[in-house]
């Protein structure tokens, strides 16, 4: 599989405020968008792609619906190191993301999001 990522901030924003990972290696991708018009966007959206990478080898091991709950599991993390910093630094207070998560694992595809990012499954003919 070849995977093409790249980001653009605009014509209303003044900077960025996405980050994406990509890990071939282990069929992970994500993207994650900062909340535009909030304080550290661009923060949240880093701090919860990193949370989600600290998860990459919990979840490796896991399958099916084991899978399905450590995903479950890292979003929820992810959110709490988020809310955590914005609670605590005032220069992030009300700071957030979305995060949508691409795992493909034995055949199958796993889709999770949190937030208005979306992802679309769509089926390509041979």
């Amino acid at each position: 599989m070849r995977v093409l990522s790249f980001s653009e901030k605009g014509c209303i924003r003044k900077n960025n405020e996405d980050s994406f990972l990509v890990l071939s290696s282990e069929a992970l991708y994500a993207v994650a968008d900062g909340m535009g018009g909030h304080r550290a966007g661009e923060v949240a959206s880093s701090v919860a792609l990193h949370e989600l990478e600290t998860w990459v080898p919990r979840l490796a091991a896991l399958e099916d619906q084991a899978l399905e709950n450590g995903l479950i599991e890292a979003f929820v993390q992810a959110n709490r190191v988020v809310y955590e910093s914005s609670t605590t630094e005032p220069e992030k207070a009300g700071m957030g993301t979305t995060l949508t998560v691409l795992l493909i694992r034995n055949e199958k595809i796993f889709i999770a999001h949190v937030g208005d990012s979306r992802a679309y499954l769509c089926a390509m003919r041979p």
